[in-house]
C-alpha cells in the first residue's frame, strides 16, 4: 500500500501542476477543452480517487479472512454513497463534478477496507508512507556503491 500510496500521491502532485493541461491539450482536440466540457478538469477531479486505490486493494485481505459478506456490504454501501454524490451533483447542475461519484465510491471502499485490515493486522497510519524512508535508503546505498566502484 505504501508505495501505491506514495506513487499516486506523486501522480496526482503532476496532474494537478499542469501535466495533465498539457497532455489533454497535446492528443485531444479542442472541443473537449471548452469551458462546457472541460476534460482538464474531469480528469483532475477523477486523479483525486487514485488517491484512493491503495486502500481499496486491501479489499484481497479481507477475501483472505474469507469475510465475502462483509466486502459486498462495503461495495453496497460505496456505491451507494456514490450515486447519492451523482445525484446531489444532478440536482444543483454540476456538470463539472460528473466525476465526483466515482470519487467518492473509491475513497469510501478504501476507507472501509483499510478500517477492516486495521482491526485485523493493526496495520498503523505511519507505515503507509514507509516507501519514503525505505526509497530514500535504496537511493543511498545505490549511490555510495557507485561511488566506491568509481
Amino acid at each position: 500500500v505504501s508505495f501505491s500510496l506514495v506513487t499516486m500521491c506523486i501522480v496526482v502532485a503532476l496532474i494537478y501542476l499542469g501535466v495533465a493541461e498539457f497532455f489533454i491539450t497535446l492528443f485531444l482536440p479542442a472541443t473537449y477543452t471548452t469551458k462546457a466540457a472541460n476534460a482538464v478538469d474531469y480528469f483532475k477531479i477523477i486523479s483525486l480517487s487514485a488517491l484512493a486505490m491503495p486502500f481499496s486493494m486491501l479489499y484481497t485481505l479481507i477475501i483472505a479472512y474469507d469475510q465475502i459478506k462483509r466486502l459486498v456490504i462495503y461495495a453496497v454501501l460505496a456505491s451507494t454513497a456514490g450515486a447519492i454524490t451523482l445525484y446531489i451533483k444532478g440536482v444543483f447542475q454540476l456538470s463539472t463534478l460528473v466525476p465526483a461519484g466515482f470519487v467518492v465510491y473509491y475513497f469510501i471502499l478504501g476507507a472501509l477496507c483499510y478500517r477492516f485490515v486495521y482491526g485485523k493486522l493493526g496495520l498503523s497510519p505511519r507505515i503507509l508512507l514507509r516507501a519514503v524512508p525505505d526509497t530514500l535508503q535504496f537511493i543511498r546505498q545505490y549511490l555510495n556503491k557507485r561511488r566506491d566502484i568509481s
